[in-house]
């Protein structure tokens, strides 16, 4: 597991103590974080320490360097030995151990020890603006000895991340400054680098001038790794380069140039160099990810045996820190010669950014764009095998009720009245069912306020005393009355059918069969017509067809069948694949393959049924109000009115629907309204895409989806990711939908899901290549 600690010491100093220190543990994804808060005495003597120490070391490494030109400094120590420096090195170790030893620091370690495992790959960045605190030999910690992959870095106590670039090239882009080289050999330096792997694009620059090396630096194509071998030195809280030999700068002379690199891709910059400090002081104002440097003068062996291993470890796939660390501790082979070898190399990070692999940054350009484009493709061609195989039919028709149910209030639909027969009503006017007499009256008082058709919901296959033919008269003289009846269900033994009316008039008998989904036994499509086998019920017109048509026959409106042809797969049926064209609106048959529906049974004429809603979809009056002459006149005048029983104790005519059950002259009140509307006023009827159309919507939310995935890799900001595009893709449908068009949302939502998915895996796993 890849685990970052980050140290954050505040203010304060060695002198003054530090009152105020916050460690915070978390992962690699920097998901989950623990925080625990302490603090660290005052230490002069530590100070001290490292002074006394830095002043022999100094004086030992010109000794070094010049290799028998021994220049005595003035104010230098005379007694110049390697026993000396051994000794205030074991000093300086002392005295750092008993610093972090102190009890107000033990709870942070405490923390570690209980969350940190020892096969743990640990960043551990130690946050400071402190001078004296950044030169401490931080790797002396034994916390290091029981992780033996963790390694320390440095940062400012400020940091963020600037979104950047990726080199285009597929390869590791490395540019290679070889400064001023008086009294080294940067020749080794450059053998080292022309080692590298042939994936790696190097570009050298010999002693550059000063526009030379911005040149460079501005190039478009971007970098990824930024090496520097040459002299170099700390001046103050600045770092300064020799370039060549006439010519230095510092960072702030480099600043815009170097912004530009960043932004266009780099990741690494290594200053094989003396006194580093400084130059990564300097560049972490600038958000470079990392820096490597060396703290302390550096005799050139030391700093060629560094390269080296780093390169060979890096290029050979370790993670970064880990690379680091091994090199740096490769180089107390050869501390006998050069003492404190081991103490030079130090890691300066941008806690914000995750140090990559080579062999990210090989791939990063060649393969991004690749990955989340296949990825998307293979996921989306699964979501339309899993479709087809009807495993999703379930889930989308639930989605497809949510979305009828969350769409904008219609209003009121100005073309319909529904008459309902209350369980009060029926009380009241002779029990259930209905007698006839009651049922005569009821049509006779709607009929003086001139309506344009009435359709009775109610089965009058015989006779109901008092009144029947008082009814029966009305349904053999009135132009305006319509009646039900229904087809046997050929799967359903008990469902046998109910005859018509004796006497009814010929083109005013529609059917109250309804076609329920099997999975669910909800209402989703509305069969306008049907041909029948039998001649109990003589219509091949739904009850709301005949009703809609006879009222659009008002409008001058007349229905006219433009295209028919028989279905091979569904030979069985009866009834043909049709087109229906009423006025400027076509009604466009079902086929047996339709969006999230897989093999439906669709003999008959049947379309999508589009409910209108809307918290009082319809008027509604009872039939008690009809019967005491207490219903306003212009609701009745020109209206197509349905009257049906809605009494739950004695009617089994309740049928489940998006919108929650509905009594059966609710729904043909519905399926009235879609056909009235769509044709007079251009309400939309619900149609669905092409399988080719399906797809390609599908494969273009998969692939925004592993874009967005591929451009984050926090797993908290991916799961904000997936809220955020799912709740994109609902309002989307849901607009669409308003507008007449039913898209797969479930299928869409389980690509975006799964691309997201398994894109964050592939991601996690890349990263724990890392280390």
């Amino acid at each position: 597991m890849n685990k970052c600690v980050l140290i954050n010491l505040g203010n304060g100093s060695l002198t003054d103590g530090f009152p105020s220190v916050i460690a915070q543990l978390s992962d690699t994804q920097d998901f989950l974080s623990i925080q625990e808060q302490g603090s660290l005495p005052p230490a002069p003597e530590l100070a001290d320490a490292y002074r006394d120490w830095k002043v022999l070391y100094q004086a030992l490494a010109l000794r070094l360097r010049n290799r028998g030109k021994i220049e005595i400094v003035l104010g230098s120590p005379t007694n110049i030995s390697d026993v000396n420096l051994e000794r205030l090195s074991e000093n300086l170790q002392n005295q750092l151990l008993r610093w972090l030893n102190a009890e107000s620091f033990a709870r942070i370690e405490r923390l570690l020890t209980r969350k940190l495992q020892e096969e743990d790959q640990i960043r551990v960045i130690i946050a400071t603006e402190d001078e004296e605190i950044r030169q401490l030999p931080w790797h002396l910690w034994h916390f290091l000895e029981d992780y033996p992959q963790a390694e320390i870095a440095l940062s400012a106590p400020k940091f963020d991340s600037k979104p950047h670039s990726q080199t285009p090239s597929g390869t590791v882009r490395v540019l290679a400054v070889l400064g001023n080289s008086q009294g080294i050999d940067v020749d080794i330096d450059r053998r080292l680098l022309e080692s590298l792997p042939r994936n790696a694009e190097l570009v050298l620059l010999r002693q550059p001038h000063r526009q030379e090396l911005n040149q460079f630096l501005w190039e478009q194509k971007g970098w990824d790794i930024l090496f520097f071998a040459g002299h170099s030195r700390t001046e103050g809280e600045r770092g300064r380069i020799f370039i060549n030999e006439a010519d230095s700068l510092t960072i702030d002379e480099l600043k815009h140039a170097l912004k530009t690199a960043i932004a266009q891709g780099l990741q690494l910059a290594i200053f094989n160099s003396c006194e580093g400090l400084g130059l990564a002081r300097q560049l972490a104002d600038l958000h470079i990810p990392q820096v490597v440097v060396m703290k302390e003068s550096v005799a050139d062996p030391v700093a060629h045996e560094f390269l080296q291993h780093f390169l060979e470890l890096f290029a050979g796939g370790k993670s970064f820190y880990l690379s680091v660390r091994q090199a740096r501790e490769k180089l107390q082979a050869i501390e006998q010669e050069y003492p404190c070898a081991s103490w030079l190399p130090v890691i300066c990070q941008n806690p914000a950014t995750i140090p990559p692999t080579w062999q990210q940054l090989c791939y990063q350009g060649r393969y991004q764009p690749f990955i989340p484009v296949a990825v998307s493709v293979v996921i989306t061609a699964l979501v339309i095998g899993i479709r087809a195989l009807g495993i999703l039919q379930a889930w989308e028709l639930s989605a497809y009720d949510q979305l009828m149910r969350s769409r904008p209030d219609e209003g009121t639909d100005p073309h319909l009245l529904i008459v309902t027969a209350t369980q009060q009503d029926i009380e009241q006017h002779g029990g259930y069912p209905l007698p006839d007499r009651t049922l005569a009256q009821a049509i006779e008082k709607l009929n003086q306020y001139q309506p344009q058709f009435i359709a009775l919901d109610i089965i009058r296959d015989r006779p109901r005393e008092p009144g029947y033919q008082e009814l029966m008269k009305l349904f053999r003289q009135q132009e305006n009355l319509i009646a039900i009846c229904s087809h046997p269900d050929q799967g359903n033994p008990e469902k046998a059918g109910f005859k018509a009316p004796p006497g009814i008039i010929a083109g005013f008998l529609g059917f109250s069969d309804i076609v329920a989904d099997k999975v669910d036994q909800v209402i989703r499509r509305h069969l306008l017509s049907y041909e029948p086998n039998q001649t109990s019920c003589p219509t091949d017109h739904a009850l709301s067809t005949r009703l809609a048509f006879l009222y659009l026959t008002k409008h001058n409106i007349e229905p006219k069948k433009i295209f028919q042809s028989q279905d091979e797969d569904n030979s069985e049926c009866q009834d043909f694949n049709s087109v229906i064209r009423v006025g400027e609106t076509i009604f466009q048959s079902l086929p047996k393959y339709l969006g999230a529906y897989q093999q439906i049974n669709n003999c008959g004429f049947q379309i999508l049924l589009n409910y209108r809603t809307a918290k009082k979809p319809f008027e509604v009056v009872t039939l008690s109000e009809v019967l005491q002459n207490q219903v306003k006149p212009e609701l009745v005048k020109d209206k197509a009115i349905l009257i049906g029983v809605t009494d739950p104790t004695g009617n089994s005519d309740y049928h489940d629907t998006p919108l929650g059950k509905q009594p059966g002259v609710i729904l043909q009140a519905h399926m009235t309204s879609q056909i009235i509307n769509a044709v007079l006023d251009r309400r939309p009827l619900l149609k669905v895409w092409q399988l080719w159309q399906e797809t390609f919507w599908i494969l273009t939310w998969a692939a925004i989806s592993s874009s967005l995935t591929w451009r984050f890799e926090k797993l908290w900001i991916n799961a904000l990711v997936i809220v955020a595009t799912m709740a994109i893709l609902y309002s989307i449908c849901l607009f669409l939908l308003v507008q007449g068009w039913w898209m797969p949302l479930v299928s869409s939502g389980l690509a975006v899901v799964s691309t997201s998915t398994i894109i964050f895996i592939y991601r996690s796993f890349l990263l724990q290549k890392r280390t």
